[in-house]
């Protein structure tokens, strides 16, 4: 049999295969009468015999030809042409076609389509084994795959069956047509006989080429389209709210996204599925940007799903910007990038974004104008005993978080939980308000934090503009009111005022008279600032008017002028322990051990009056603290506090100035840190010259990262775990130049020993303030009448030593200035002396010269009070003079006499060899394995080889073969303990090339000095 033959049988062979495998595989035929068959007739048609199609890839394949009397396109056939015989061979999920070439004229189908018993395995096996080799070899070399035609989706929507209109207000519109392909695939299903249908013409554009995403698109954005214009024919007209409006949604939202899409089309908009381009939409649905698309979305309208829905619920287009999701004020400075420390521009852009900097510049600034404005000489230690006072402690609700809403608009203060923060996760919260309050977050809390407890919080950028602002309003407001006779600012959003009362008047009739004022304060306030509520505390102490604020908030106020003390001890005991003023954790945790035996969670003052008195105060607290204490349970103030009502001015005058800054510290080298230093005390001795300031004493604090702490903490540039450490410096005099502040800084620096990676923050603070004008007043008292005499009096000696002449007109001028001329000194009588009194007098009695006693030792207690850098040069000096009153005969017994002591008290036998002062072997094992492991980077320095290097050849000289080899020994291992890290070859290689050049000779010379006949070889 040739190949010819064989291509002939095969073919005729799987025309009748397909057709019994079909039968054989078909269900039996609709027989009349059954419920199936009743269906075909009622909808005109015959019931099928044998004409079963099995439904492949969404095609309704007939046994043979379609009704037409013509073959389908997925018809099992072959026709033999020119080009030879051409098959279909399907798979359960693909379909290959292939091509045989001319000169063979052989079409071979697939195991599936093969004639009668031969689809099956033994069959096909015995008829291939009929053929020789040349046939087989050519039949299987003649097969030539057919590439699959490309489809459009043009192509689809014109002549593909499977894509159909869908009515979703009637899904039993739905066709079986319409099914998935997995549940078509494996169903059996009767086709009913269909009118002729034309072939699909093809695409005027050509076949969709690969990777032609554009037409894609296109051709999918007009599917979209079309389903959008069947949508409104189904729902009906509706109003054209969103007309000229082209949106897209990004992220999840709520609404869904099908909802907004529903939506936009029915009310006249234009949804997008994607964004084409920059100005391919008019607006973006989103309820949450990530940082990088708040970035890349900046130029859009961005809004929340709000926005959707309030304009269709209005029945009209509301204005977008009440819905803005990105809400950056075009006046606060955003935070683009970080600047490293090492920039020039860092400072001046880190106080611009640091807002404990900017509360600090308020304060000062308010309390400096206070002082000298609305204070004056006005105290309470100069007002008569007949005065009662009315302390008012004034303070606004919220005040970031107020300011911040306000000037945003979009939110409401009572209803949403809202926070003013910089960033997204590991910043801090500056301000909440009390619906965030209400969920646990607070001040201080990092944003990850609080909205772990308050998913809904809205995070507000910082406006310091308003926060100035509104503060200015507050003060303003407090003196335009006339009710005060001291105003005490004590921050931007707190104040203290001072209300002056006779004494004769009643509890009533004060307490009437500070309602009224209280009320009507509040009112201006809240008109004046356009919203920010106030909580105003009053009481006849300063901790009262503190504990009736925390009663008072928020947006109340507490008035407490009793003057019956058990009155004033039930006000007090209400209030727990970490509510007075100054009681902070660890003295509650204190108090706890040492009064309350049973286990109490939140203590109050009456728990602690019940267990104590003031003398076990005292004793267990401290005499200070105590004390404190005890006055606080009475309702009085304790001599501290009530510094700012005695002498206001002197407690609100400036006492030190620092910069403290422990973000973004990351320095590589010592020299970068001082140039930092310079810039830190550059800024800090201009802001003290512009106040006409001087320091004799600097502090500087530093943050080292703590040995076990991760390099980069979990906040971006953070602190992470340090270690605190600080010293102070004092100058001899009091300056405010600026290169001698920076060199006690940098000295003090490089005594504290931290490494310059491993620095985290830096702090310098100058103390003890005094002003410019209090120097010059000391300068000018120093040394006043010594070596200048006073101003008319002359030296007698010398005026009566002029020539006659010249004496006269001296004597002239000096009567037409009121200054008294001398008188002429009487004549000295002549005294002689004997040559022989004469002579002893000069050469044998003359007095000897006072001996000066060289101290032994410096007073540690004089020095503490000096500068540093005088410290070092009197200890210098002092040194150098203590060597040269040794004596070369003192210094040569004093040696001479304790080598004799060393000898004698010694307990070895031979001297021992030192290294870097050590002589112990352990210890200088630990001091090499040290040095290598901090060098093996960088590799050993070339001073530090020479020095060890002599230390090893006085071991090698000195016998002591044993320890050089276990020094070897300790060497090689800890090179092959860093030879698993890829950093350390350089450095590796060094040491290796150490070993091996110097080290290696030096042992085998030792060896052989000795008599030994070794030679030692080492794998490094």
């Amino acid at each position: 049999m040739n190949s010819q033959e064989l291509a002939l049988l095969l073919t005729d062979s799987s025309l009748d295969a397909s057709r019994s495998r079909n039968a054989s595989q078909a269900s039996p035929p609709l027989q009349r009468g059954s419920p199936l068959a009743s269906e075909h007739e009622a909808a005109g048609l015959e019931p099928r015999g044998d004409k079963r199609v099995e439904n492949s890839d969404n095609d309704c394949r007939y046994d043979g030809r379609r009704s037409d009397g013509r073959r389908s396109d997925n018809d099992i056939c072959s026709d033999a042409s020119s080009d030879g015989i051409s098959d279909i061979i399907h798979d359960n999920d693909s379909e290959v076609r292939g091509r045989w070439g001319s000169d063979t004229g052989v079409g071979l189908r697939g195991a599936d389509e093969l004639p009668g018993d031969l689809s099956q395995g033994h069959s096909r096996q015995h008829l291939l084994s009929s053929l020789d080799d040349e046939a087989l070899i050519q039949l299987v070399n003649s097969y030539e795959p057919r590439p699959k035609p490309e489809r459009r989706l043009a192509d689809a929507d014109e002549g593909s069956p499977s894509v159909s209109p869908v009515d979703f207000e009637n899904v039993s519109d739905v066709s079986d047509n319409d099914r998935a392909p997995e549940d078509a695939r494996h169903e059996v299903i009767d086709c009913p006989q269909t009118p002729p249908q034309a072939p699909p013409q093809a695409h005027p554009d050509g076949p969709l080429a690969f990777g032609d995403y554009e037409t894609y698109f296109k051709h999918k954005h007009v599917q979209q389209q079309q389903q959008d214009q069947r949508l409104r024919q189904i729902h009906g007209v509706k109003p054209p709210i969103f007309k000229n409006c082209i949106i897209y949604v990004n992220g999840r939202t709520n609404p869904d996204r099908l909802v907004l899409h529903k939506n936009v089309v029915l009310y006249g908009g234009v949804f997008n599925h994607y964004l084409s381009g920059k100005t391919s939409v008019t607006h973006i649905i989103a309820s949450n940007l990530t940082s990088k698309k708040r970035i890349e979305f900046q130029k859009y309208k961005v809004v929340t799903p709000d926005w959707i829905v309030d304009s269709i619920a209005a029945g009209e287009r509301l204005p977008w910007q009440r819905y803005a999701l990105i809400t950056a004020n075009p006046n606060q400075p955003t935070i683009s990038t970080t600047l490293d420390c090492k920039s020039p521009q860092f400072l001046a852009s880190f106080f611009a974004k640091s807002r404990l900097h900017h509360l600090s510049t308020w304060k000062a600034d308010l309390r400096a104008k206070f002082c000298s404005k609305y204070v004056g000489d006005v105290s309470i230690e100069r007002l008569p005993k007949t005065t009662r006072l009315a302390i008012f402690h004034i303070d606004f609700d919220c005040f970031f978080a107020t300011v911040s809403a306000l000037a945003d608009g979009r939110y409401s203060l009572e209803k949403q939980p809202l926070a003013v923060a910089h960033g997204v996760a590991s910043s801090e919260i500056a301000s909440c308000n009390y619906a965030a309050r209400a969920f646990g977050v607070r001040n201080g809390m990092w944003v990850r934090s609080a909205k772990r407890l308050c998913p809904d919080l809205v995070l507000l950028p910082y406006n310091f503009n308003q926060y100035e602002v509104k503060s200015s309003i507050l003060y303003e407001t407090l003196v335009a009111c006339g009710a005060f006779n001291m105003i005490l600012p004590i921050s931007v959003d707190e104040a203290i005022c001072v209300r002056f009362s006779d004494e004769a008047l009643s509890d009533e009739a004060i307490r009437n008279d500070c309602s009224k004022i209280v009320s009507s304060l509040r009112e201006r306030i809240f008109e004046s600032t356009q919203g920010c509520s106030v909580s105003i505390g009053c009481g006849s102490s300063l901790v009262l008017a503190r504990l009736a604020l925390k009663r008072a908030k928020p947006g109340g106020f507490c008035i407490q002028l009793s003057r019956d003390s058990k009155s004033v001890e039930s006000f007090v005991s209400s209030f727990k322990l970490n509510e007075l003023p100054g009681v902070g954790y660890s003295i509650v945790d204190k108090i706890k051990t040492n009064f309350l035996r049973k286990n109490v969670s939140s203590p109050t003052v009456a728990d602690l009056k019940q267990n104590s008195t003031r003398q076990a105060l005292i004793s267990k607290l401290g005499s200070k603290t105590g004390a404190k204490l005890a006055l606080f349970m009475e309702g009085k103030d304790d001599e501290e506090s009530l510094k700012i009502l005695k002498d206001p001015v002197e407690f609100f005058t400036r006492k030190s100035m620092s910069v403290d800054i422990n973000y973004a510290i990351r320095f590589d080298t010592i020299h970068e840190i001082d140039t930092f230093i310079d810039r830190i005390c550059d800024h800090l001795t201009q802001k003290m010259k512009e106040l006409g300031l001087i320091t004799p004493q600097v502090t500087l604090k530093i943050l080292r990262r703590c040995a076990h702490a991760p390099i980069e903490p979990e906040k971006y540039l953070g602190s992470g775990e340090c270690d605190a450490f600080s010293r102070n410096s004092r100058f001899g005099v009091p300056t405010d130049e600026m290169g001698v502040i920076a060199t006690e800084v940098k000295s003090s620096l490089r005594m504290l020993s931290c490494p310059p990676k491993d620095l985290r923050g830096v702090a310098v603070q100058f103390n003890k303030l005094m002003k410019a004008s209090d120097r010059d007043k000391q300068r000018k008292g120093l040394f006043v009448g010594v070596g200048n005499p006073a101003k008319g009096s002359l030296n007698t000696l010398a005026y009566h030593a002029l020539p006659k002449d010249f004496r006269s007109d001296i004597k002239a001028e000096l009567s037409k200035r009121n200054i008294s001329v001398p008188e002429t000194p009487p004549p000295k009588k002549a005294v002689t002396i004997s040559p022989v009194k004469d002579f002893w007098a000069r050469h044998w009695k003359q007095d000897p010269p006072p001996k000066l006693e060289f101290p032994s030792s410096l007073d540690n207690e004089f020095m503490v009070h000096l500068p540093s850098q005088i410290q070092r040069e009197l200890k210098q000096d002092h040194a150098i003079l203590k060597k040269t009153k040794r004596t070369m005969r003192k210094s040569v017994l004093s040696k001479e006499y304790k080598q004799f002591e060393k000898v004698i008290n010694r307990n070895f036998l031979s001297e021992p060899i030192k290294f870097q002062a050590l002589d112990r072997p352990k210890e200088i094992l630990s001091l090499v394995q040290s040095w290598i492991d901090d060098s093996i980077n960088s590799g050993p320095h070339s001073a530090d080889l020479i020095l060890f290097d002599k230390y090893l050849t006085k071991l090698s000289d000195a016998g002591k073969t044993h320890f050089i080899l276990r020094m070897m020994n300790l060497m090689s291992s800890r090179l092959e303990y860093h030879s698993s890290y890829p950093n350390s070859a350089a450095g590796r290689q060094e040491w290796e090339e150490y070993m091996l050049r110097r080290i290696v000779p030096l042992l085998n010379q030792s060896c052989h000095n000795r008599g030994t006949a070794l030679n030692f070889t080492f794998d490094v």
